[in-house]
């Protein structure tokens, strides 16, 4: 069912710090948070300004003999046990040929002992305290291990220390097994409460299937829990599982696209494994992940087509499916060799037509009872290898890292857009302006569907009527989800704006909204330098929240006709009333203003509903009144945020 963790180079440091550097809200906070990159800092930073991280003595790393056991500090230390001979007692797990370490805690913690990274043999570890003379008694442990990261891989050891507390490490292999590994001691945090997907190191990338110039791949995903209490891993018809899915991206000419994905895998039993190097806590059976277990799929596995589901069955937010109406119920089958599976072009991967591209690959698993969505993906580097036709190859040694693709756009000023109810998820924007020289400027958009379940159904640029626009285009790899087309949006540059847009949800032609896990690229040349300004995403399906606005560089605006206007005075009518609020909600809607300045009653520099509900507050119940410029006209005094007055017809 599930394979052993592959080795990766994602370490554990890392990996606990990034579960811990997101903070993912799944209800209420602000609209628009920007980011700039997500941490990677290991948790052990802190400890090594306390301990220095000791190199290895010798061939083997440890000594050989109990009574000149080599000092050991916090950190990752490599060491071997080829040619040890056996020095002290064969414990909870017949240790042979050992080698000895000497470790003082520097902090009164509970500290871990693991031996599991690049292990190439059945590894095992006892602990004994220093007062024990040497050589000590099968009796005198206060840790031993042999196989917590799986049977024939490598021994953790977690105990309570003092500040000062000296232990000795006994290194050897069941049975007197000798090779190679890591030896990691960190301090063992407390995991935060609930369930909490991290995803680990991605290291299987392979391809299944061909039908003509296209191929079907699957992506291992090694599936960790970085929180307190099990992970829900019910198979089929129960709804509570994990579903995983893979995606690849080409970085080239300064643009990020995806050029394919999977659908959804829907998990089906869980292993209790330390991939994370979290200090698995195994539930009783598979049915759940365990507090800081982890769970491998191979890539063959997550290329089961049977088993692969349409994404849109599932709400990215909630994680709420309903087997009964999916496409899985059904049955299915057969399938060609790219039906469901992660599918590529050659054209997408060949390097020959691509000279100087980078690509990346990326796993996401979502899941309803899931804490933290955003290190609940991870991305890769990967090269392809192979030809047009044949057989692709594709090299995955480089470090994974976790959070969405969409931050390996170098440069791209990357904001976080959260439907601001806190009743659905969030999309990432990226943006980017490019000087081509000779007064024209290529502006870039990327928008990455991290778990907005309304999806997004059009976005738009400001843009003056005196700029000058050209070569607009769009991006999106092909979804092939049945009810949805893979249609490009439609671009029309109107009077005041760049909008793109694919089909009204309800209309009888499909659309194709920016569905959960996918990204979509926006892009046009302009001859206005780069500026600030409010981008609007429509959002496509039902939502508290029609239009997100985020402030993001876009064409500067030039010959503003009008700089004078009335605060609250949505209908530019002269005055405020309540057909101001009434049409301010209705262009929330279905428009987009001309003067955002006017509709922003609150002055809070953001256009949302909040504004009518100040105005009607001010009209009916005594509230506050509309901030300067009111009731006359007059510029903005507060001319510091991205909204803009571009056309105002209610000022004399």
């Amino acid at each position: 069912m599930q394979g052993a963790p592959p080795a990766g180079t994602m370490s554990a440091g890392s990996s606990r710090a990034l579960s811990r550097a997101t903070s993912h809200r799944k209800a209420g906070g602000t609209v628009i948070r920007g980011i700039s990159a997500f941490a990677n800092v290991p948790i052990l930073s802190a400890l090594l300004a306390l301990a220095p991280l000791h190199s290895p003595l010798g061939a083997q790393g440890g000594t050989d003999a109990c009574t000149a056991a080599a000092p050991i500090g916090v950190g990752v230390t490599p060491y071997s046990t080829v040619g040890a001979t056996t020095d002290g007692p064969q414990a909870c797990a017949q240790i042979g040929s050992d080698i000895w370490y000497l470790f003082t805690a520097p902090a009164a913690a509970t500290w871990r002992f693991r031996l599991c990274a690049n292990t190439n043999y059945d590894a095992a570890l006892a602990i004994y305290p220093v007062a024990v003379p040497c050589p000590p008694g099968s009796g005198d442990t206060i840790g031993c291990n042999d196989d917590a990261c799986g049977p024939g891989q490598g021994p953790i050891v977690i105990l309570p220390l003092l500040a000062g507390e000296l232990v000795r490490l006994q290194v050897g292999g069941w049975s007197s097994a000798v090779g190679s590994g890591e030896i990691l001691i960190e301090e063992n945090l407390p995991l935060p409460a609930g369930a909490d997907i991290l995803i680990g190191e991605i290291a299987g990338f392979d391809q299944f299937g061909r039908v003509g110039s296209e191929i079907g791949c699957g992506i291992d995903s090694r599936t960790c829990n970085a929180g307190a209490e099990p992970l829900d891993w019910f198979i089929n018809p129960d709804p509570r599982h994990p579903f995983i899915t893979s995606a690849a991206y080409r970085l080239e000419g300064d643009r990020l696209v995806q050029i394919g994905m999977s659908w959804a895998k829907h998990g089906f039993g869980a292993a209790q494994d330390d991939g994370c190097s979290l200090g698995c806590t195994p539930f009783v059976d598979n049915t759940r992940l365990g507090s800081g277990c982890s769970d491998t799929y191979g890539a063959s596995t997550n290329a089961w087509q049977a088993i692969l589901g349409p994404r849109s069955e599932v709400d990215p937010w909630t994680g709420a499916y309903d087997y009964a109406t999916s496409l899985l119920s059904q049955g299915g089958g057969p399938f060609n060799g790219v039906e469901r599976r992660l599918r590529i072009h050659d054209d997408d991967l060949d390097p020959a037509q691509h000279p100087g591209a980078t690509w990346i690959c990326e796993v996401y698993v979502l899941a309803h009872d899931d804490l933290d969505h955003t290190n609940s993906l991870a991305r890769q580097p990967f090269v392809p290898n192979g030809v047009p036709g044949g057989a692709w190859d594709f090299d995955t040694s480089a470090a994974s890292t976790v959070g969405a693709a969409i931050f390996s756009w170098p440069g791209a000023q990357v904001t976080e857009v959260a439907e601001p109810s806190g009743n659905d998820g969030q999309v990432y924007l990226a943006a980017k302006a490019i000087d081509l020289g000779g007064g024209l400027w290529r502006y870039e958009y990327a928008i990455q569907n991290l778990d907005l379940g309304a999806g997004i159904g059009s976005f738009s640029v400001p843009v003056s009527g005196s700029v000058a626009v050209s070569g607009i285009g769009f991006h999106a790899a092909a979804q092939f989800e049945p009810g949805f087309d893979d249609q490009p949006w439609s671009s029309t540059r109107l009077s005041d704006r760049v909008l793109w847009q694919t089909d009204a949800a309800g209309t009888a032609t499909p659309q194709n909204p920016l569905r959960w896990g996918a990204l979509y690229n926006f892009w046009f040349t302009a001859d206005a330098p780069p500026d600030t300004v409010l981008l609007a995403l429509g959002v496509h399906f039902s939502s508290p929240t029609p239009v997100l606005t985020v402030s993001a560089t876009g064409p500067e605006p030039v010959g503003t006709p009008a700089l004078t206007f009335r605060r609250g005075d949505v209908n530019e009518d002269g005055g405020v009333d309540i057909s101001d609020a009434i049409t301010g909600l209705d262009c929330l809607f279905q428009c987009f203003p001309s003067c955002f300045d006017a509709h922003d009653a609150n002055d809070d520099g953001q256009w949302d509903i909040a504004d009518p509900v100040y105005s009607l507050a001010y009209l009916f119940q005594g509230g506050s009144s509309p901030a300067s410029p009111f009731p006359g006209c007059g510029a903005d005094g507060t001319d510091v945020d991205p909204l803009d007055c571009l056309v105002y017809g209610g000022c004399p």
